[in-house]
């Protein structure tokens, strides 16, 4: 009787790691799904995958059926609906095991609505008595070109304020308004323990283990960003093929060069319309708005012209590409033109 009694004493809490995008959540995602048991009774949740983002947005997002994401996949009814219920039952048999501390990490949590969100929270209650919510958070202009770099090598993105630069109000503020818990962490290296995100947050946690998987997404040059950029504007079909597209980002991968830099124009126009966002972010980071919106000006072009052009010097860069023979089939094949009547 009295160890039931005990039992019943031990507080279990959930920590909710949520991103945000492009913030070496592969990476933490990836050793904790490796090392699931964390010890001192912490645990990774185990939903079969290491990323908890499609697993929560199938049990979780009321709107799934009209995602772009989902259904460029071409799935069904009924297979949202089995998802569904899968992941549910998932989700909800590791809340009832036996830890201290567990965590699921999804950058898809931003992605929910408010009432996924409380839906959520209303699961977590019945199984831990306190929730954690942790997020890491890229600066504006940071995030806006990796994220860039990411969407490109699946789909047409257009380099604007729109599409790349961050929303932290639209993503971040519904979680003040749910959950009590919140830590909002800097990404960037000379903020982590060990300039290193997945030590940063096992010493967050805190656990005794630091060790590193590394960074997951590795970003690609600036010659060979504005290569993809004009591959997929050519693109007969927006459909997308991931292994044909993966082994063009493999081929491109191998020119080096400068890496991709945003315009000074775009970034102004960027900060302008992102006023409120901005201030609010740097306020929850505990910064001023000039340290959060700080940057490196040198070496940036002033607008997007150069961005759209190739110079003969670019050209012989990919015409010396050892897959080159193999890009342009893809090209033929995808674009419908060569590389060279691609690139004029």
């Amino acid at each position: 009787m009295n160890l039931i009694l005990e039992a019943k004493k031990i507080m279990k809490k959930c920590i909710m790691h949520i991103g945000m995008h492009k913030t070496g959540s592969s990476a933490i995602q990836e050793y904790l799904y490796k090392n699931s048991d964390l010890g001192r009774g912490v645990v990774y949740a185990d939903l079969g995958e290491s990323n908890h983002s499609g697993p929560v947005s199938f049990a979780f997002k009321e709107g799934i059926r009209t995602q772009p994401f989902f259904t460029r996949r071409g799935l069904t009814e009924e297979v949202f609906e089995h998802r569904k219920i899968k992941y549910r039952k998932m989700i909800e048999k590791e809340l009832s095991k036996n830890y201290s501390t567990i965590i699921f990490s999804a950058e898809a949590f931003v992605t929910l609505s408010v009432n996924d969100l409380l839906e959520f929270r209303e699961l977590l209650a019945r199984y831990v008595d306190d929730i954690e919510i942790v997020a890491y958070v890229r600066k504006p202009i940071s995030f806006a070109e990796s994220a860039f770099q990411q969407k490109l090598k699946y789909s047409a993105t257009e380099p604007t304020v729109e599409q790349i630069f961050p929303s932290y109000i639209h993503q971040f503020k519904k979680f003040d308004e749910i959950f009590d818990n919140l830590n909002y962490r800097l990404y960037e290296r000379s903020n982590l323990i060990g300039t290193d995100v997945v030590r940063d947050f096992i010493h967050y946690i805190p656990l005794e283990r630091s060790i590193s998987v590394g960074n997951i997404n590795v970003s690609i040059s600036q010659l060979a960003v504005k290569f993809l950029y004009r591959f997929n504007k050519a693109k007969k079909s927006m459909k997308i093929d991931f292994i044909q597209s993966d082994e063009v980002i493999e081929i491109l991968a191998r020119i080096e060069g400068k890496k991709f830099l945003l315009d000074e124009i775009t970034i102004q126009r960027a900060y302008q319309k992102n006023e409120l966002h901005n201030t609010w972010m740097a306020r929850q980071l505990g910064l001023s708005t000039d340290e959060f919106l700080k940057y490196d000006k040198s070496l940036r072009p002033e607008d997007l012209e150069s961005f759209y052009l190739f110079s003969q010097e670019e050209i012989g860069v990919i015409h010396s590409l050892e897959n080159f023979d193999s890009l342009n089939d893809i090209c033929i094949n995808v674009c419908d033109v060569d590389i060279n009547e691609l690139l004029k």
